[in-house]
């Protein structure tokens, strides 16, 4: 083997092993973060909801799911359970991935 092929192998073995070094690292990292956090279910928005969309109907057309989050990534005032607004409407639009919150829903008249 040449000297050229001898450190394009040493080059990339040197690579496969930072990026392996990474990998772990922030996986670590990732670890000891969540370590010692308790986890919330709270609902998620799986789709747009609309501005005057009733509770029931939108927990009826699947547009909630439940998600685990630390406790401090949690706002304050998110639902776990539709049942709580189920007989109110959407006081503003609700965007895919936005946690629930009850201060999202009022009555119709406050739209």
């Amino acid at each position: 083997m040449g000297r050229r092929t001898l450190l394009l192998i040493a080059a990339l073995v040197v690579a496969a092993l930072g990026t392996v070094a990474v990998w772990l690292y922030a996986s670590n990292a990732d670890n000891q973060a969540q370590e010692g956090q308790q986890l919330v279910t709270v609902l998620v928005a799986k789709d747009k909801i609309e501005v005057g969309t009733s509770g029931s109907t939108a927990a009826s057309n699947g547009a909630f799911e439940p998600k685990s989050l630390p406790q401090s990534a949690v706002p304050q005032g998110s639902i776990s359970d539709a049942t709580s607004i189920a007989n109110q409407v959407a006081l503003i639009p609700v965007y895919p991935g936005q946690t629930i919150m009850s201060q999202q829903w009022g009555s119709a008249g406050q739209t």
